[in-house]
């Protein structure tokens, strides 16, 4: 086990090109559930700005294991690369190693929920959310299995920020072309369509409807995320 996880820490600092003295282990695994990677760069999400259920961890579980987890997602934005360009093409053995290191890490502390308000923009945001994200995401956010992601209950879609959401609304979605799945549905991009407050009202709908209770967004989030490089 000791082997394990300490190839697996090699790995894992490999792909991030980071050294692990002193490395930060914003990357937590809450029981076997993968919590949004935070801290890392500008915005709080960093360069990892649609990663959840990210592939380097799940890849290796066991499928019975994926199921009770909860499993779901998908890579966008620059996850994606690191995805095409890395991940897939790890052995089992490191992918478990991998998994192995990350499981090995704390959980990050819980943060107090705040108490629960509905954005005064949510009805505006259910229109454009039948308009613009309901044939592919479904009317209740259940997505498509294997297809497009589910936004229920999705950690990325109800992060302690927004950046992940706005930016996949924004930037659009494309998933990594993988031997697996080598054409991939993408998401097109919003931000010609939509203003900052539409990607407020429909950013903010998707995280407080269903069973998600995040918090609201404001037209102010959304232009700093617009102007933000993702790099």
């Amino acid at each position: 086990m000791r082997s394990s996880r300490r190839l697996g820490r090699a790995q894992y600092f490999k792909q991030r090109g980071t050294d692990p003295a002193g490395a930060d282990r914003a990357a937590g695994v809450q029981g076997r559930r993968v919590a949004p990677l935070a801290g890392i760069g500008s915005g709080g999400h960093g360069r990892c700005w649609y990663c959840s259920g990210a592939p380097v961890i799940t890849a290796a579980w066991p499928v019975q294991d994926r199921a009770r987890s909860g499993w779901q997602g998908t890579a966008f934005g620059p996850m994606a690369d690191v995805v095409r360009l890395s991940t897939q093409h790890m052995t089992d053995a490191d992918l478990q190693a991998v998994a192995t290191y990350l499981q090995s890490l704390p959980p990050r502390a819980p943060t107090a929920a705040a108490p629960f308000r509905q954005a005064a923009s949510h009805e505006q945001g259910g229109k454009l959310y039948a308009q613009r994200c309901a044939d592919c995401h479904g009317d209740h956010g259940q997505g498509v299995a294997g297809v497009y992601p589910p936004l229920d209950g999705n950690t990325s879609v109800t992060g302690p920020t927004s950046v992940n959401a706005v930016r996949s609304v924004l930037l659009g979605g494309f998933a990594p072309a993988t031997a697996a799945n080598p054409r991939p549905y993408s998401m097109p991009p919003f931000a010609q369509q939509l203003d900052d407050a539409e990607v407020a009202a429909v950013v903010g709908y998707i995280r407080q409807s269903w069973s998600n209770k995040a918090g609201a967004v404001t037209p102010g989030e959304v232009g700093r995320y617009r102007h933000t490089p993702v790099d």
